[in-house]
């Protein structure tokens, strides 16, 4: 009987060290909300919180979307333009769809919202888009 519960102690201890190593937390930047927060580059910055960016350029938003990440790469999926950006467009914002209805082309229009792709090490995020890199600090 004695040594029923001295294994029965030692199952227990086991499976509790077992669920703490489990639920620990590696530290690493994997996840979404631990990119968090603006990062800058000349006049030109990102906002990331929880999924969701926004890229302004000297100090006005200029596009929306969504992004995810996958160990320290991040993929962004834009989803609106500010027509304020265009001359021939009006102060709103435009999805896809409402700029090929005012004219733009799908040549166009596939290189603006083609998803594009960046990395995160520590406070630099840096993201390649329409053929061009850039570095951002948090």
């Amino acid at each position: 009987m004695a040594n029923k519960r001295f294994f029965m102690g030692m199952l227990v201890m086991v499976l509790v060290f077992g669920m703490v190593v489990v639920g620990c937390d590696d530290g690493s930047t994997s996840s979404v909300g631990s990119i968090n927060g603006t990062y800058v580059s000349d006049d030109e910055q990102i906002k990331l919180t929880d999924g969701n960016f926004e890229m302004s350029i000297s100090g006005t938003t200029a596009f929306k979307g969504t992004y995810s990440t996958s160990g320290n790469s991040v993929t962004f999926t834009l989803t609106q333009v500010w027509g304020g950006l265009n001359v021939a467009l009006s102060n709103k914002w435009y999805s896809r769809a409402d700029l090929k209805a005012a004219g733009f082309t799908d040549s166009d229009l596939n290189q603006l919202f083609t998803p594009f792709s960046g990395t995160v090490n520590g406070n630099r995020l840096t993201l390649t888009w329409m053929g061009e890199t850039t570095t951002y600090i948090k």
